[in-house]
């Protein structure tokens, strides 16, 4: 069963790829720039920020929902977490000290992230 499931992962983000262009590091950071400061309490957001802020904890969820799901990645995750805003603050610091991965695929790089937050021992 769990062959299957990864083959279904799999298909399904082929075809994401295919349909949409893939993020990079770079436009995650941008977009989790703004989920930050929407999270430190800054309410003085514009129009696009909000929606960057939206984009960013709307992947962060479904990417750690799936991880958890298809149980990738290596990560080992705590039974009573990560919230999303949680993920999210572990995925922007990751990528804001890893600038050299900012080309990688937003999938990788969130990849990279959580499975350092919460590596399998």
């Amino acid at each position: 069963m769990k062959k299957y499931n990864k083959i279904i992962l799999i298909a399904l983000l082929t075809t994401l790829a295919s349909t949409t262009c893939l993020a990079d590091g770079n436009t995650l950071l941008t977009q989790c720039r703004s989920a930050m400061k929407l999270l430190d309490g800054d309410n003085n957001l514009d129009k696009s920020e909000v929606l960057d802020a939206g984009q960013c904890m709307g992947y962060i969820k479904g990417t750690t929902a799936s991880f958890k799901m298809f149980k990738l990645h290596n990560t080992c995750w705590p039974e009573s977490g990560p919230s999303t805003a949680q993920a999210a603050r572990i995925v922007f610091k990751y990528i804001s000290d890893n600038p050299a991965k900012l080309h990688e695929p937003e999938i990788l790089v969130s990849a990279l992230a959580l499975n350092q937050a919460f590596p399998c021992m």
